[in-house]
């Protein structure tokens, strides 16, 4: 679990999920091959996201994404002013983005 962690973080799992709860970030990459991506993020919460899943989905709830690229397994867009690099992806699990209230 990451809670309100500040920098760059890299997160590398073979089985288990990461669940996260972020106000900000220098940079963010998250790689796991069994197991899901969940994060719980803060209204100005900014980055150029990439996300990636191979036998997943992905889910973004409540976030107005620029520059977007939506496919069914892959998904590229901006938050906000995209100052920070934020790469998810996994193999066998999806991927949740939520806004904080």
């Amino acid at each position: 679990m990451l809670s309100r962690p500040t920098g760059k973080i890299n997160v590398d799992i073979l089985n288990g999920k990461v669940k996260g709860d972020l106000d900000s970030t220098k940079g963010l990459d998250i790689k796991t091959t069994n197991g899901n991506v969940s994060l719980n993020l803060s209204s100005t919460f900014s980055g150029k996201f990439i996300m990636e899943t191979t036998n997943g989905k992905i889910t973004k709830k409540g976030f107005y994404f620029r520059e977007v690229d939506d496919e069914k397994k892959y998904f590229k867009g901006t938050l906000g002013n995209g100052d920070a690099d934020v790469k998810i992806e996994t193999t066998n699990g999806k991927i949740t983005l939520t806004k904080k209230h």
